[in-house]
């Protein structure tokens, strides 16, 4: 069987790759491009869902509720309406300008469907809800089981129609997460009613066995918001992750960059290798062999730098890791400062000192979450040029990871309200104030604790501590 000639075999091989560079790049520009308005959602989802068990009154639930979306999303109107047999009740505006609704008798039919669906969409309420005002675009019940709460009304501006599944998903998120809340405050109101009515007779038959069935649906409760708690820290290490989307795209667009020139190269001595075979003259056949030798070594460093990035973000991310296993510590501290490395840049030094730790058990992707937080608060302390150091040691039955800085410090004022949700010092734009928080919290699932030492002017310092549990066999 007749050989492809070489030229043949490296104009496909050439074609393959620019196929991939060029899907690569216009990947990354649209990840560049990702609406501002999904961070906006991710916050409200932060917010909302860190307050709502410290609310106990449903009133200012739906208050604080109509006001995060209407504050996120910037629609026409936010509302919720509460639902009691059957029909529409107190009614929650987002702005006192628009007029409360006449009370709305649902159907048996319209109830099943709220009951039934996380949303309903415009094409549904048109033909389904028509006793409803006009020009609603969706609305959201606030339900548990069988049991609807309220619906959460959305009616946005004309010209901005910005409810994709993706919005949907958000807004249902959120829903769930204040009808867990709904209902652990009546379960609250209704044990405060009962000690209140029963008499001493009743107590040791009636009292006993109500509390203990409202004490098992509050366990439940806890259980469900702690699991929408694991949901958020992911939440946030996307939003993260979206912050550091430009330099990661700089990071790629550099070996993709000279990757696309090498080919352009490449597919000129090819076309060099087929005169010659056409019996045309070409160049000196010693220089182009060279020359392509080294257009290829090159093209396959640029090839094991993306790989490098692409394994980096894959470690960093770990979605399936949100459970104790046993992991390296420095794998996670290595895979996470490749990600700020553009944040850095040459101003800033990184120093590592890594003790000698086998791998522990731990949750390592909620861990890379508190590693993140910690160098971009270290960075954006920084004016200038600085430094941050990073050291990890086993001390007693601890494994202790500190990170360093000689940025400008936190006043003492401060330094007693870091770690409380909401809490910055950092312009608009800058933060949310949840980063700490949720630090705070991930550490403590481990069991354990984060200490911080401040100077103004000088930097700062803080000591993450964990329980040293060596490697599950």
């Amino acid at each position: 069987m007749r050989e492809r000639p070489l030229s043949e075999t490296l104009g496909v091989q050439i074609l393959v790759i620019l196929t991939i560079i060029i899907f690569t790049t216009g990947f990354m520009e649209k990840l560049r491009q990702v609406n501002k308005k999904r961070f906006e959602y991710r916050r409200v989802l932060h917010r909302f869902s860190e307050d709502l068990i410290l609310i106990r009154n449903n009133s200012k639930l739906y208050n604080q509720l109509v006001t995060m979306i209407q504050s996120a999303l910037g629609t026409k109107l936010t509302c919720v309406v509460e639902i009691k047999n059957g029909k529409t009740g107190k009614q929650y505006l987002s702005t006192q300008d628009n007029e409360k609704w006449d009370t709305i008798t649902l159907s048996a039919e319209q109830i099943r469907i709220l009951s039934a669906n996380n949303s309903v969409t415009e094409t549904k309420i048109t033909k389904q809800f028509q006793q409803f005002p006009p020009n609603i675009d969706l609305i959201i019940p606030l339900k548990r089981q069988a049991k609807l709460y309220a619906i959460l009304i959305l009616m946005s501006n004309t010209n901005t129609k910005i409810y994709q599944q993706e919005d949907i998903t958000l807004l249902t998120t959120v829903a769930n997460q204040a009808s867990l809340a709904i209902e652990n405050n009546l379960y609250i109101e209704e044990t405060k009613a009962l000690t209140k009515s029963l008499t001493e007779s009743q107590v040791q038959k009636h009292y006993v066995n109500e509390l203990e069935d409202k004490n098992r649906n509050l366990e439940e409760l806890f259980t469900e918001l702690k699991e929408t708690q694991s949901q958020l820290i992911q939440s946030e290490k996307m939003s993260s992750l979206g912050q550091l989307v430009a330099g990661v795209a700089h990071e790629l667009n550099n070996p993709i960059g000279y990757l696309y020139a090498n080919m352009k190269e490449l597919q000129k001595y090819i076309d060099l290798l087929k005169q010659g075979e056409d019996g045309k003259i070409a160049k000196s056949p010693e220089f182009n062999k060279a020359d392509i030798d080294q257009l290829i070594l090159e093209s396959v460093e640029g090839s094991e730098r993306v790989k490098q990035i692409v394994e980096n973000l894959r470690k960093f991310s770990r979605l399936d890791e949100a459970e104790f296993k046993n992991a390296d510590i420095h794998e996670g501290l290595d895979s996470t400062i490749m990600l700020i490395e553009k944040e850095l840049g040459d101003s800033i030094k990184l120093h590592r000192n890594y003790a000698d730790i086998p791998p522990i058990s731990c949750m390592p992707g909620h861990l890379n979450q508190v590693f993140l937080n910690m160098l971009l608060n270290a960075i954006q302390a920084i004016e200038g040029n600085g430094n941050i150091w990073i050291s990890t040691a086993i001390k007693d039955d601890k494994v202790d990871i500190k990170f360093k800085d000689d940025g400008k410090g936190i006043s003492k004022k401060n330094i007693d309200k870091i770690f409380e949700p909401f809490f910055t010092t950092k312009p608009i734009g800058m933060g949310t104030g949840l980063g700490l928080s949720i630090s705070y919290g991930i550490i403590h699932e481990h069991g354990g604790d984060i200490k911080v030492k401040s100077k103004k002017k000088t930097g700062t310092t803080f000591t993450i501590s964990i329980p040293y549990k060596p490697e599950q066999k």
